[in-house]
């Protein structure tokens, strides 16, 4: 993600007590680690500022939140309660 970068989009999701949480997401560099394992977006989580590459679909997110021993991705599967593109 890079400075110029414009959110993507935003994601809502619940967690396991009910909590509330959202996130922006943007467009991640096509040379990224993230790009190249097939997670085509930068989730920014606003409470932590901490940057997770993700697969962002309407009603899932697919979370990479670790790396495998060979270097793949070890994925987490959020159920998103609402996901907004942001207009071009």
């Amino acid at each position: 993600m890079t400075a110029a970068n414009k959110p993507a989009g935003q994601i809502e999701w619940r967690d396991d007590s009910g909590r509330k949480h959202w996130a922006e997401f943007f467009t991640a560099a096509a040379d990224s680690w993230g790009a190249q394992n097939g997670f085509p977006f930068e989730i920014a989580f606003n409470n932590t500022g901490e940057k997770r590459f993700a697969r962002v679909l309407q009603t899932v997110v697919h979370v990479a939140i670790d790396e495998d021993e060979n270097g793949k991705p070890v994925v987490d599967k959020w159920n998103a309660k609402r996901t907004v593109y942001a207009a071009n």
